[in-house]
């Protein structure tokens, strides 16, 4: 006696449609799982109007992004008639790589002032016109680097900064 199947054409079709709609579940579910956020750009968290409200002057073009292997870095400068503004952002792997990266500028410079209120660390570089803060598992590094550039206006930079890392996550 010949075999016959006890499903028909609809019923397969039915299973087969069902088979593939949780393999595709399980395929999304997986890869959303490797994907890490988009990380923080620059001269997002910096714009050019955010420099002249804070500086004054009128930032001229902006270059930025720069991927480099380990954490993610994005600069972002922004020239003026008389210097530049420069930001770097440092996602790193955890927040203990950021604190250390963090004790690292601590020991590398001399005269350096402690900023309050701004992220979880900060510190202010007269000699260099920087202010380092550190953020959870994130630094940035916020260069003054025009005349008469004060620590008032890049710790209000700085601030601005810390609050659009914020609503980043």
């Amino acid at each position: 006696m010949p075999r016959t199947s006890q499903w028909t054409a609809p019923q397969t079709l039915g299973v087969v449609r069902a088979v593939l709609i949780v393999c595709a579940c399980l395929l999304a579910l997986a890869c959303a799982s490797d994907t890490e956020a988009a990380p923080a750009r620059a001269c997002d968290l910096m714009t050019e109007s955010d420099v002249e409200d804070v500086y004054g002057i009128r930032a001229q073009d902006e270059e930025q992004n720069e991927e480099q292997e380990e954490g993610h870095i994005s600069r972002c400068v922004y020239p003026t008639p008389e210097g530049q503004i420069r930001l770097l952002v440092q996602e790193m792997e955890s927040e203990a790589a950021a604190e250390d990266q963090y004790a690292t500028f601590l020991e590398s410079f001399n005269g350096t002032e402690d900023v309050d209120g701004v992220g979880d660390a900060a510190i202010w570089i007269p000699e260099t016109q920087q202010l380092i803060v550190r953020l959870g598992d994130t630094y940035f590094a916020l260069t003054s680097a025009i005349p008469g550039a004060e620590e008032s206006q890049a710790v209000e930079m700085g601030g601005r900064i810390v609050t659009g890392l914020e609503g980043e996550t």
